[in-house]
Parts: structure tokens; C-alpha cells; sequence
């Protein structure tokens, strides 16, 4: 349907009046004529991008009539797939596109050569926006590309960008940068002209390889992304890069042209707001440690003062009172060091404070400085607290004089930790704690607690004293840098 055949007779009201369908036939006759007396070419094509109408300027250009071109599609008369990909994103996305100086060889005449064209796509839509169409208008300026006027007027904007242009040649020596490139880089166009741009200036480390690959052998190559470069003095900085490649139709090679920006300021003020938001994330994480930590010791003080109160609270309660604290020392312990690993030396001494404060308990803890290597996960924390809890306790309850101390002592082995805990004492016979037989029910929660692939628990008696090791290795042991 051509563009004066758009004929509105009737809406959800009624019957339009007859001064306003005259207006609208009116309307549609002047845009038919400017169309027609337009030298821009203007077609109309439907969603399948079949021509509907197209204007004589443009009949024209191809030697043809309006008629011809009604009903065709344009890719059967035109193959590009490039364009084709644009002209349908236009008809799905309903949004208008523009191109400049764009080139286009006919494939069924290549003789006429390359001609280059701007044109436009105008979707046409309903009033509830569903697209009906494209309006398609060139124009062509083949010969302003190819004028001494087009290269100047180029040059003059090329020189005034703030953005720091180079085009090199194929082996990527620069023939001509900008003003912005010499502020950016720091050197003078005169230093520059002949170099290396592509690898003297940005650092081929921060390019991907496949696009390093290309420039290495002097390929084309289009990217766009972050790189790394480097000034007159040495110093690195981010820039946000962007190389295409630009040949002329006759020219057997092509020109590497590179565009580039400092984003010093804006990774400093995106890492500001990365640091803002993890110390506020830092500062709930404790909040939350701080207070369960609270909380557990609310209950513990709640237990003791009913043991307290109640003389006849059964003994296992100070059992439950020395987990629950070890729970609590892993939270305030966490609260103090927010990150991915804990401190076992702040956790074993955690533990055996807690016990040693309940009646008759008598802990030593005999710990080297192992220093800062002595670390272990902060996600098997919890676990690994219980285990100690549950190994020290059973120490204190089982050792054969109540007034002699249970030992415990944390050294390195290598890279491992070996936690070892001495009570005076007899083991039960037939105990094995590797076999899970003869062991209680404290034992059995240890077996089900330890990581397998990383920790090991052995039980043995040495003389008159019994001998627990806890032996724990990466990844549960997290290790200093060097270490």
C-alpha cells in the first residue's frame, strides 16, 4: 500500500467528519509530492521488508521505474547480510537507526564500484506502537567522501576530540596521532610518528591474545575494552581502547586506527564505592557476630543460674554450657577478624577458658607462637570448636587424678597444625577411634564434625597418660603467603 493510500475511514468513534477526511487526503497529497520532488531517496517498506512504495529519486538510481520495486524484497535485490541484520532489528526493537558514509557495492553490477551512502530507518508504528513498517531514506555522498573538503573537515575533528587518537599503519608504526594523544602519552607527534603505538604505548599483556595474534601478523582487528598503558615516564594507566580497521576499496592494505580515554578517575571512584559497600557489609557482619555472641551468653548465663538455683540440674548441663561457649568464642572471635580464615590459636585458647571456668576443671594451655600461619577456615569453624571442646572435655572427665592438669599444646608440623591434648589416664579397651568402636556418644559427634580429606584424629595411651592429636592440614589450615 503506498504512502497516499494510507487512508483513515473510521475510528472507535464513528465515522470521521468529511472536513477532516478531506484535511487528512490534503495532508497525504503534499507528503506525496515533497517525497517526489525530494532528491533524497525515500522507499517504504512493509515488516517482511518487501518494497510498498518507493519514490522516482530513488527508481532512479537504479535505472528503474517506482513500479519495478513494488512487491520485491529488498535483500533479493540487494543481498547484504550486515544491513539485512540492522533492518530487522529496526522492525523488532522499533527504534530508529542512522548510518554515515556507509560504503555498498551493488553485487549484481560490480562495475559501477563502491558508492558511499547516509541513510536512515524511521519505523512507522500504530498508535499502540506495534511497528508497521520502515521509511527508508539515502543519500548519497560519494562525493563529499572522496573530497579534499570531507578529509579536512575529518582532520579538523579528528585534531579537536578529546579522545586520544592514532592511526597506524599495518605494521602498527604510528603516521598520525592527535593533540588529546599527545597530552595523554605525553610525547610529541613528531616522537611518535614511525613507533610501535600498538606495543610501545599499551601493553600487549593487557590485550586478549587472539587480538594480539591478529596485530602481530597485521591482521584486521576490531576490539574494544580495557588495556593498560604506558606514558613517556613509565607510569600505567587504565584507558578504555577501541581499534578498527580502515582500508580504502583500491588499497591492498589497511590502517589500524585506535582510540583511547583515561579511566583513572572512574576505576578510582568505582573501587571507592567497592570499599564503601564491603565496609558496610564488614560492619552488619560483625553487628551480627557481635550480637549472637551476646545472645549465646545470655543463655549461658541463663543455665548457670539454674544450676545455680537447682542444685539437682543434672551434670550434662555443664557439658552443653562448655559447647555453647565454644560456639560463642568462634562469634566474637569472627567479629574481630572478618575474612575467609580465623586465627586456631585465638580459638583453641577460646575453648579451653570456657572449660577451665567450670567447677573442678583444670586446663593448660601450652601453645607456641606459631605465628600468623596458623589459620584455618573460616566457614569450618564452627565445626573444628566443637571438636576441641568435645576432645578437652572429655580429658577433664576421664583423667585419672582430678587435681592433674590436662595439657594442650598447638605446634607446627610442616604444614600441618597438630593440636595435642595430654591427660593423666586409661583408655577403655577396645577403643579405636579410627574403627568407631567402643566410643561414646562425644566421640562419634567428633568423627562426624572432622573433615575427612583434611583433618585426622588420632587417640593413643602413652605410658600413663592418654594422647589426643588433632592433626589438621590445607585446606582446612589456611597458610600465610610463603609459607
Amino acid at each position: 500500500m503506498s504512502i497516499d493510500e494510507h487512508h483513515p475511514s473510521t475510528s472507535a468513534g464513528g465515522d470521521l467528519s468529511a472536513s477532516r477526511i478531506q484535511q487528512t487526503d490534503n495532508d497525504l497529497q503534499l507528503l506525496a509530492s515533497i517525497l517526489e520532488h525530494t532528491h533524497m531517496l525515500v522507499a517504504y517498506l512493509d515488516t517482511g521488508l518487501n518494497f510498498v512504495r518507493v519514490n522516482h529519486a530513488y527508481a532512479r538510481a537504479d535505472n528503474q521505474t517506482p513500479e519495478y520495486f513494488v512487491g520485491k524484497n529488498h535483500f533479493a535485490l540487494y543481498p547484504h547480510p550486515e544491513n539485512e541484520i540492522i533492518f530487522r532489528r529496526v522492525i523488532s526493537s522499533g527504534m530508529p537507526y542512522f548510518a554515515h558514509a556507509r560504503a555498498f557495492e551493488y553485487a549484481a553490477d560490480p562495475q559501477r564500484g563502491t558508492s558511499y551512502w547516509d541513510w536512515s530507518l524511521m519505523p512507522t508504528k500504530t498508535d499502540d506502537g506495534r511497528v508497521t513498517g520502515l521509511v527508508f531514506t539515502l543519500a548519497d555522498v560519494t562525493e563529499l567522501v572522496s573530497s579534499r573538503q570531507d578529509v579536512m573537515l575529518f582532520k579538523s575533528i579528528v585534531r579537536s576530540s578529546s579522545e586520544a587518537i592514532v592511526i597506524a599503519d599495518q605494521r602498527g608504526h604510528a603516521v598520525f596521532v592527535n593533540q588529546a594523544y599527545e597530552e595523554l602519552f605525553g610525547h610529541a607527534a613528531d616522537a611518535v610518528r614511525g613507533r610501535d603505538c600498538l606495543r610501545e604505548f599499551i601493553d600487549p599483556a593487557s590485550l586478549p591474545s587472539d587480538i594480539n595474534d591478529l596485530l602481530l601478523c597485521g591482521a584486521s582487528a576490531i576490539w574494544e575494552g580495557e588495556a593498560a598503558a604506558v606514558d613517556r615516564n613509565g607510569r600505567r594507566f587504565p584507558v578504555w581502547m577501541r581499534l578498527d580497521c580502515a582500508s580504502h576499496e583500491e588499497a591492498s592494505n589497511h590502517h589500524y586506527v585506535v582510540f583511547a580515554h583515561d579511566i583513572t578517575a572512574q576505576k578510582q571512584q568505582e573501587q571507592q564505592r567497592l570499599d564503601e559497600e564491603k565496609l558496610r557489609h564488614e560492619t552488619f557482619i560483625r553487628e551480627i557476630h557481635h550480637r549472637i555472641k551476646n545472645h549465646l551468653q545470655g543463655v549461658i548465663g541463663l543455665l548457670r543460674n539454674s544450676m545455680a538455683e537447682e542444685p539437682s540440674v543434672p551434670e550434662n548441663f555443664n557439658v552443653l554450657i562448655s559447647k555453647i561457649s565454644a560456639l560463642a568464642g568462634v562469634y566474637s572471635i569472627s567479629s574481630r577478624h572478618l575474612g575467609p580464615a580465623l586465627p586456631l590459636a585465638d580459638i583453641l585458647n577460646s575453648v579451653t577458658t570456657s572449660i577451665s571456668c567450670s567447677p573442678g576443671t583444670l586446663c593448660r594451655l601450652d601453645a607456641d607462637n606459631p605465628g600468623p600461619a596458623v589459620w584455618i577456615d573460616s566457614d569450618e569453624s564452627v565445626p573444628i570448636a566443637l571438636v576441641l571442646n568435645e576432645l578437652v572435655t572429655n580429658a577433664c572427665k576421664h583423667r585419672r587424678n582430678a587435681a592433674a592438669p590436662v595439657t594442650i599444646s598447638l605446634r607446627m608440623d610442616g604444614s600441618q597444625a597438630v593440636v595435642r591434648i595430654s591427660s593423666a589416664g586409661c583408655l577403655p579397651p577396645g577403643l579405636s577411634f579410627q574403627q568407631r568402636t567402643g566410643i561414646g556418644m562425644g566421640l562419634s559427634l567428633v568423627h562426624s564434625l572432622l573433615p575427612r580429606d583434611c583433618a585426622a584424629l588420632s587417640i593413643e595411651q602413652c605410658g600413663t597418660d592418654v594422647i589426643a592429636r588433632l592433626t589438621m592440614a590445607p585446606p582446612l589450615l589456611v597458610l600465610a603467603a610463603g609459607e
